[in-house]
């Protein structure tokens, strides 16, 4: 007889390379999906120093104006840096302090802010930055202090 196809051998052979060809694409997309979800999630613990139970941030006007606020790390990560965004009457400014802050550690930054360009403060929202792998950070906004009451200092 003259039969036409493949032998099982190479059969076998093809079936094994689709097999840990798929494997591969599945282990790669898990492995994407996984490091998206996870990428924050140890929590820093970030929070406003209170005294008396007033928050600790004000601002000041004036020629050099800013705003200083008392923040505190939590035990579980070291962060690596804080994302300030201030909403003003007239427009955001954004702005990083790339300062490391240790776990149980406290740091107290001064952020400048210009008065005349961005106008009176709305809102004040603190993002920590922190270390994911080896050197590589990610931004943690599902963290994020949120502070809409301002004194002046």
């Amino acid at each position: 007889m003259n039969k036409k196809g493949i032998s099982a051998l190479l059969a076998t052979l093809l079936l094994l390379g689709v097999a840990v060809g798929l494997g591969v694409l599945v282990m790669n997309w898990g492995r994407a999906i996984i490091e998206g979800n996870a990428q924050c999630s140890v929590k820093s613990g970030l929070k406003i120093i209170e005294l008396g139970g007033k928050p600790q941030i004000c601002y000041s006007k004036g020629m050099n104006g800013f705003i200083r606020v008392m923040v505190e790390n939590g035990p579980n990560i070291d962060i690596e840096g804080l994302i300030f965004r201030i909403i003003g009457t007239k427009n955001v400014y954004t702005t990083e302090i790339p300062t490391k802050i240790k776990r149980g550690h406290a740091l107290m930054p001064i952020v400048p802010y210009d008065y005349d360009q961005f106008g009176e403060i709305i809102e004040v929202k603190i993002t920590p930055r922190i270390k994911v792998y080896g050197d590589e950070t990610a931004i943690c906004p599902e963290q994020a202090i949120v502070v809409t009451s301002l004194e002046e200092c």
